[in-house]
């Protein structure tokens, strides 16, 4: 992980206009969710987000949206942006280019037939990011969006540690990394705890588009 950070950091300088990992030097944070919908932790996130008056940010997987869109529905009307995170969460760098392409335009499909609007900014799964995935993401109309502070809520999943692994870190502009699936209990019992302890330290939590000053859509 610290050798992917590392890397991507000078990949991400190299391609300033197409792939983000933070946002500017001011106190704005970004709540970002991947691989999600599902039925049960992604409305609990939602629901905590709107509680709060904050807006986040999520990463849907196309065959997921499929299966739940009003799940999609519910994020999206309560102000929260629905992006792009593949069809199947494979690794994009293993596909073609026109695969990726063909990959990303099935999704945009899934979430505009959903919620009538087309993302413009995805998320590469696994934060596997390489020129040919820049390229056809460009293509197709999309900037890149990673993240700076990784939560570890995939592995260190208890409440008490994502909240810790983002409070004790957190800087100006920090994009935020957690998961929206049916295995993330502790992540949905851990947002509202996070927003607070952010709110405390006079953190304004925004969405995407407004932390990176990018269009959400095409």
């Amino acid at each position: 992980m610290t050798e992917w950070r590392e890397n991507i950091i000078t990949f991400a300088r190299k391609h300033r206009d197409s792939v983000y990992i933070n946002g500017p030097d001011r106190n704005r944070v970004a709540l970002t969710f991947d691989d999600g919908p599902d039925n049960v932790n992604t409305p609990v996130i939602i629901d905590s987000l709107k509680k709060y008056g904050v807006k986040g940010s999520f990463f849907f997987v196309g065959e997921m949206a499929k299966i739940y869109p009003g799940v999609v529905r519910h994020a999206f009307d309560n102000g929260n942006l629905v992006l792009n995170h593949s069809y199947k969460h494979d690794n994009l760098t293993q596909k073609t280019n026109h695969q990726i392409q063909a990959d990303l335009n099935q999704t945009d499909k899934i979430i505009e037939d959903i919620i009538g609007k087309k993302p413009a900014l995805m998320r590469s799964p696994y934060g596997d990011t390489d020129e040919k995935v820049v390229a056809a993401a460009t293509e197709t109309g999309h900037k890149i969006v990673l993240w700076s502070i990784d939560t570890l809520d995939w592995s260190q999943r208890e409440s008490d540690n994502i909240v810790h692994n983002v409070i004790d870190n957190i800087r100006n502009g920090d994009i935020i990394l957690m998961h929206s699936t049916s295995r993330t209990n502790e992540t949905a019992k851990a947002v509202p705890i996070m927003i607070e302890e952010l709110q405390k330290r006079n953190y304004d939590i925004v969405d995407l588009e407004t932390l990176l000053n990018v269009q959400a859509y095409q």
